[in-house]
């Protein structure tokens, strides 16, 4: 399963013109992503939920535990002083660094590490938090500022068809590291992929998919990149958005097939199911998983044991899912001359009769108008 994310057109700024709003080819349902049809197993994603990995405060203290040191203690009255002396020229080896890294290690200090992680051994250990050293630039909001909010002039601005939406984005990057350091506490969002319409280069931006946050005065677009701007009223959970225009509320509309879908819903992101709204009708067992096999969770409403999904809903088949189905308009009634082509509302063999009703096809020769 694959999520489609929304297209952008983007201009590249120079130094010697000036980088205006991007117009952009936004899906009107806010993004799309596409659902792969499984096993038909009833259990759809209903593990997921409990199994989700959680940044939620809510959850962070829950696998939390305090140590305790358990080294018995020695009174030092009766201890002789020369026994317990340091000699102060032996380095102790597990301090961080030493002496004895050089250069050619990894590190010397804790600062050669990335933040989050310490220097022990001459080597950098723990889990990295940012990048030792970022990009040039600033995800600023140039539909205001301009190109000054990006701070370099590889930055350009990227919008998603509102002009009053944008924020500043670099290109070429090979990864997050080559790109411009975000507001503190979002240094692992920042992600170097392609997002710009018609253009495989890989691109810089604070992500914002599977319910995560966007950084202050920013809000999430189409699921997946946070950008200034006034937030939309867009569709709200679970609606339809293969059916009816809109942005899918803080999420993204998944469907079967994005070109030619035959069902679809819009899907919220989240971190846990608590994150996900419980539907006023029906009786679906609502799940936070990664549906579209991004690692971005969204949730959705499973109906493989017999559950009712929700009013307007119907409960897809191999899917095990509620969602909308797409609404085909029915063909116009055969005989119907009188809005449609004679020649594809009539046999060739008919002609068109103008009648107090309006035109008809008859196969007995009249008055025919065309």
């Amino acid at each position: 399963m694959m999520r489609t994310r929304f297209t952008v057109t983007t201009i590249r700024s120079t130094a010697a013109a000036l980088v205006g709003l991007l117009a952009a080819a936004c899906s009107s349902d806010g993004g799309n992503a596409t659902a792969t049809e499984g096993n038909g197993s009833s259990e759809t994603g209903t593990a997921s939920a409990t199994d989700t990995d959680t940044a939620s405060a809510s959850n962070s203290n829950s696998n939390s535990a305090s140590v305790t040191d358990t080294t018995p203690t020695t009174e030092g009255t009766a201890t002789d002083p020369d026994s317990s002396s340091t000699d102060p020229t032996v380095a102790d080896s597990s301090s961080s660094g030493g002496d004895g890294c050089t250069p050619e290690d990894a590190c010397i200090e804790d600062t050669d590490c990335a933040p989050g992680q310490t220097c022990i051994g001459c080597l950098c250990l723990g889990e990295p938090t940012g990048c030792a050293q970022w990009g040039e630039g600033a995800y600023g909001n140039c539909v205001v500022d301009g190109q000054d909010a990006c701070m370099s002039d590889a930055g350009g601005c990227i919008g998603n068809g509102d002009p009053g939406v944008g924020v500043c984005f670099f290109s070429d990057c090979t990864e997050a590291c080559d790109c411009p350091q975000p507001p503190k506490g979002f240094e692992m969002q920042v992600a170097c992929e392609s997002i710009s319409a018609g253009d495989d280069s890989l691109d810089c931006f604070i992500e914002c998919g599977g319910g995560l946050e966007c950084p202050e005065g920013m809000f999430c677009v189409g699921g997946t990149i946070c950008m200034f701007g006034e937030a939309p009223v867009g569709l709200p959970p679970y609606s339809d958005c293969i059916n009816v225009e809109g942005e899918c509320e803080g999420g993204i509309c998944i469907s079967d097939n994005p070109p030619d879908p035959s069902f679809g819903w819009c899907a919220p992101g989240c971190m846990d199911v608590e994150d996900c709204a419980v539907p006023e009708t029906g009786d679906a067992a609502v799940v936070c998983t990664d549906v579209t096999d991004d690692m971005n969770n969204e949730c959705l409403l499973t109906c493989g044991n017999g559950e009712t999904c929700p009013d307007g809903m119907s409960c897809q088949a191999g899917f095990n899912i509620c969602a909308w189905d797409i609404l085909v308009p029915p063909p116009p009634p055969y005989g119907d001359c009188e809005t449609m082509p004679v020649e594809e509302a009539c046999a060739p063999t008919d002609t068109c009769i103008d009648t107090p009703e309006g035109g008809v096809c008859d196969g007995v020769d009249g008055d025919a108008t065309k």
